[in-house]
């Protein structure tokens, strides 16, 4: 007999399955844990090894403990309340006899039931082999409903964690369920729309989901009328297990993972899963979707790039790329015949660009990557001569102002002059190009090289040279240093995506936890600023060329030496409307304004930070100051940067001292 102990009764490595056992009449009470069995260094994970003839009772956490990886055949023990596993795999369970006491609980005593402290997930449970002695129907599985007390900042934030709504049990003969095949899954639409604690319904689908294209609201009814893990006429409802069995359906796990740079600091829940939609239409808060052999997935990316699919590391076209085309990448026109269907095979993908749903084919035993690449969305206005035009001398000629090869231009749309109503000026008309230019296809993604269709691989900062280039050549007039001839009338621009960024710090548990009364939570503030971030890289930055600048802000008419001056003097430039250009250049390459002194005592040396960036309108200088006294002095303002801008020049209209 052990009692009294203050961790294990029992510490063992159990008895060979094969030897005649040893061991009687062992008891172990009062005691932190009663029997542990450890898996000794070295032996085989199939060794077979016995525990028999204890009675453990009076123990404060669990009875008995097994670390083991192979199968576990109990006998002779008592209907249980607390049986638990780390579910970290697939669980299989067959050739098991389980028998019930009417005199007990029937609640509580049941054969399969889920770990109610895993609240993050519970993966999939295959069944066979099953025998029930004198054990009613409702005893046999119990699913627990979710754990309200996880739905807080520190732990699933502000709706139900997934593991208990997520709940899918295989019977792989039909000893389970009484159908070959069959499948039960939880209640994912518990609370639906009802108790707001838990953070499910309607309100918290995303709203591309809820909407048309043009942003009318789609009514419930007529996409997704039904809440939860999608089902048929074959389901019933199960009140007893507080779940769903279906006889016709087979459901399986798909999981979805972020590979961003920052995808264990940035949350992305909720995510909403439609399943047939229409009048008969699903849908579901993060996970679900289900076919018997595979799954076409759309996904709505607010901001469009290229999306190139891999399968097994290996570059999948889209259907709808035009092979006449090639080398070039370009795409067919929009239609549903390119849309993949659970016949095409795996990583079949197409981009439907104006509902910016990316639809590809999933299935099991193949992995397939979706790899972001970042493409700028350019619009040029051409003033061309409609008897001497050939877009193929203007793709060419852009090539070289870009700095790439013409097949990594894809040209989206060409308007003529006609539709648009503009004016001809000596004959000539304007077309304007829709354009998107991007880096071809790597081969897989282990690899910087290509063989796929669209040019030359190109980088990020290739990307924002390449619009510099445009930029510059458009707002300075300059065909000199280009080596190009090309009359633009209008250059618009859609940035790229920015690279990912290593993320920042992240909270340690304590700050984590920290609730302030009535302010906003950090993950609001995070979705705040994400959809500023987002609201922003969508935006068209309109260049306009500059003709002439002013100074808005001056400086005072007294100046104390080594002191900044009390007001910073400010530039911003001007169109041929006299409307304030936002952009001079480029963002990643913007022009630079430099301030010189005049006048005044010739030994004095204007202080501070004399060359600064245009920005956002203005060319800002905060911190200039003087190092001696005098009187008369001025100072003028010029751009230095690039060197082919043309020049605007201007002195500040008064002399200080």
């Amino acid at each position: 007999m052990c009692s009294g102990s203050e961790q294990a009764g029992i510490r063992t490595y159990g008895e060979n399955c094969q030897d005649a056992s040893l061991w009687i009449n062992n008891e172990i009470h009062s005691a932190i844990f009663g029997v542990l069995l450890w898996k000794k260094s070295g032996d085989a994970d199939s060794l077979c090894k016995r525990v028999s003839n204890m009675y453990a009772w009076r123990i404060e956490d669990t009875a008995f403990f097994m670390m083991y990886p192979a199968s576990l055949l109990l006998s002779n023990w008592p209907p249980n309340t607390s049986l638990m596993s780390y579910q970290v795999t697939q669980h299989y369970m067959g050739h098991l006899t389980l028998r019930t006491s009417p005199s007990l609980t029937l609640r509580v005593n049941v054969a399969l039931m889920t770990n109610q402290g895993s609240d993050d997930a519970i993966h999939p449970i295959f069944t066979s082999g099953l025998t029930f002695v004198d054990t009613p129907e409702d005893n046999y599985v119990f699913i627990h409903y979710t754990n309200l007390v996880r739905v807080n900042p520190s732990d699933c934030v502000n709706m139900d964690c997934d593991g208990h709504k997520k709940v899918v049990v295989t019977d792989n003969d039909g000893s389970l369920l009484g159908s070959e095949q069959a499948t039960l899954t939880s209640e994912a639409e518990k609370e639906w729309d009802g108790d707001r604690s838990h953070g499910v319904g309607d309100y918290r689908i995303p709203i591309p989901l809820r909407q048309n294209s043009d942003g009318s609201a789609i009514p419930e009814a007529d996409k997704f009328p039904n809440k939860g893990i999608v089902r048929d006429n074959s389901c019933t409802k199960m009140a007893a297990w507080q779940g769903w069995k279906c006889t016709n359906l087979i459901h399986r796990m798909m999981i979805i993972e972020s590979l961003d740079s920052d995808t264990e600091v940035r949350r992305l829940s909720p995510i909403g899963l439609i399943a047939n939609p229409g009048p008969n239409g699903y849908v579901d808060l993060v996970n679900g979707p289900q076919d018997q052999e595979a799954v076409v997935l759309l996904i709505y990316f607010p901001k469009l790039q290229r999306y190139d699919i891999y399968v097994d590391d290996i570059y999948v076209a889209p259907k709808n790329l035009d092979t006449s085309k090639l080398p070039a990448y370009q795409l067919l026109g929009e239609g549903t015949m390119y849309e993949p269907t659970l016949s095409d095979p795996t990583s079949s993908n197409y981009l439907q660009r104006s509902e910016k749903l990316l639809h590809v084919v999933l299935r099991g035993g193949q992995i397939v990557d979706i790899k972001t690449t970042p493409m700028i969305i350019l619009t040029t206005g051409l003033v061309v001569d409609p008897n001497n035009f050939y877009e193929e001398n203007v793709i060419q000629n852009l090539a070289l102002l870009l700095g790439v090869a013409p097949e990594n231009i894809r040209v989206m749309n060409v308007i003529n002059e006609g539709s648009t109503g503009r004016r001809t000026k000596m004959g000539k008309e304007k077309k304007t190009f829709e354009m998107e230019i991007a880096s071809s296809p790597t081969s897989s993604l282990s690899s910087n090289t290509s063989t796929a269709p669209g040019g030359n691989v190109l980088s990020s900062e290739q990307l924002d040279q390449s619009t510099s280039n445009i930029v510059e050549y458009y707002q300075t007039g300059n065909s000199d240093k280009f080596n190009v001839s090309l009359d633009l009338d209008e250059v618009n621009v859609v940035e790229a995506i920015e690279p990912p960024k290593e993320p920042g710090p992240k909270a340690t548990k304590e700050e984590g936890s920290v609730v302030i009364e009535g302010a906003e939570l950090f993950s609001q503030i995070q979705q705040k600023e994400e959809e500023a971030t987002l609201n922003k890289s969508l935006e068209v930055v309109v260049y306009d060329t500059p003709t002439s600048s002013i100074v808005v802000d001056g400086v005072p008419s007294v100046v104390v030496t080594y002191t900044l001056f009390d007001t910073s003097p400010a530039i911003t430039v001007l169109n041929d409307n006299g409307d304030a250009v936002e952009s001079l250049g480029h963002s990643s390459d913007p022009w630079q304004f430099t301030v010189t002194l005049i006048g005044g005592d010739l030994a004095a040396t204007l202080m501070g930070t004399r060359t600064v960036a245009y920005q956002d309108g203005y060319a800002n200088f905060t911190d200039l100051s003087l190092d001696l006294p005098g009187s008369d002095y001025s100072i003028s303002f010029n751009v230095t940067h690039p060197d082919s801008a043309r020049s605007l020049t201007v002195t500040l209209p008064q002399n200080f001292r």
